[in-house]
This record gives structure tokens, sequence and C-alpha cells, in this order.
């Protein structure tokens, strides 16, 4: 199942409550607490999909809209706490920037210091340049800029399946 692979601790391949040998759990990458909240509501919404009827999922379709809200809402402030740590005279040139659409997509974006957007390959290549340390650092702040991009994704659409039912 998809979701197994969106961090929330559920056995890749299969939903809650399935056990099997040889299957990894994925771990969590938020913080404790978010973590146990979202893996709740992300646990609800496997369980409404997966049933057998639609009358379950219409009937609490409002409440998981606002789960889904919820966890845009940490998401985006996840997004935030990303940029800030690119804030500011770096040295390097690099800074992830918040991109949001009209279509209410927000997405993290690398620019350089005049505010170009780098394409991936042009940001491996200024990363290539850069000390070991640094290098380091911006490819893991670009993977967690990657796997947020994902999520939000993810949860923007799994709202609005969810709207589209309620509606």
């Amino acid at each position: 199942m998809a979701l197994g692979s969106f961090g929330v601790g559920l056995p890749v391949g299969s939903s809650k409550g399935v056990k099997g040998k040889g299957r990894e759990r994925v771990p969590a990458p938020m913080g404790d607490g978010q973590a146990n909240d979202s893996t709740s509501d992300a646990e609800r919404m496997v369980q409404l999909w997966t049933a057998e009827d639609a009358a379950a999922a219409i009937q609490s379709s409002g409440r998981t809209v606002m789960a889904l809200t919820r966890m845009l809402q940490a998401i985006h402030d996840e997004m935030a706490q990303l940029c800030q740590k690119t804030r500011g005279s770096n040295g390097v040139g690099l800074q992830l920037t918040i991109q949001r659409r009209t279509s209410g997509a927000v997405s993290l974006r690398w620019k350089t210091s005049n505010q170009c957007t780098l394409s991936a390959e042009a940001l491996a290549q200024r990363l290539s340049a850069l000390p070991p340390d640094a290098q380091r650092w911006y490819a893991e702040l670009d993977q967690q800029a990657r796997w947020t991009n994902t999520k939000e994704r993810l949860v923007r659409h799994a709202r609005q399946v969810m709207r589209d039912l309620y509606a």
C-alpha cells in the first residue's frame, strides 16, 4: 500500500494489522509528538480508504478533512523551518525558498543568492564544488526538502479526495 512508504510506521506493502515475515517497518521522519498524531490520522485514513463500502468514509470525511488540514499545516511549518536553516548570508549562495502555486500547492525550491531557481542537476553541480562536510549538509537538507515536498503533495491530494467525498 502506498501509505506504507508515507513514513507512518506501517509495514511496507500492507495495511495496519497485517503481519508477515520479512516486512520491515518504515521509520517515521517526524518528531515524537507529531509522529503519534500523524500516525493515528494516517492509520484512520488507511482504514477508511480500504473499507468495503464508502459509507464509513463519507460519514467521517469532515473530520478526516480537518485532520488532513492539520497535517498539511504541520508540513508547511516544517517547510518554513527548513528554509530558516539556509537563510541569511551563508557564503555558499544557496537557500531554500517556499514556492506557492495558485492551485494551493506549496513546495520547497533551491535558489541562488540572485533568486535564480536551481534544477537538481545545477544543485548537484554547485554542491560538488563545496568541501565534503558542506556537501553532506546540503545533500541531507536537499533530501529532507524532497521528502517534505512529497508529503505535502500526498496529504494535499488525500485532503482533496476526502473533500470530494464530503461534497
